[in-house]
C-alpha cells in the first residue's frame, strides 16, 4: 500500500533484471533441457501427493571400490 516503497523497489528490480539477467532461447538450451522441465516439476509433484512410490525407486548405492599403490598387494593370513 506504500506507493514510494513500490516505486523504489519496481527500480530497484529493473535495474537488477537490466544489470544481471539475460534472455533465454531454445537455442541457448542445453539439450534435453526442455524435457527435464517439464518431467521434473510432475515427478516432484507426483512423488510429494504420494511420497509411499518414492520407496519403490530403486536405492542409490555408490560404489566404492578401494585402491592400492602398486607392489603394496596385501597377503591374506
Amino acid at each position: 500500500r506504500d506507493a514510494t516503497f513500490n516505486a523504489t523497489l519496481r527500480c530497484r528490480l529493473d535495474a537488477l533484471r537490466h544489470a544481471h539477467c539475460r534472455a533465454i532461447t531454445l537455442d541457448s538450451l542445453p539439450h534435453g533441457a526442455l524435457w527435464q522441465a517439464v518431467t521434473g516439476p510432475i515427478a516432484f509433484h507426483i512423488l510429494r501427493r504420494f511420497p509411499h512410490w518414492a520407496g519403490l525407486l530403486p536405492a542409490h548405492r555408490p560404489a566404492a571400490l578401494l585402491l592400492r599403490a602398486p607392489g603394496s598387494a596385501r597377503q591374506a593370513t
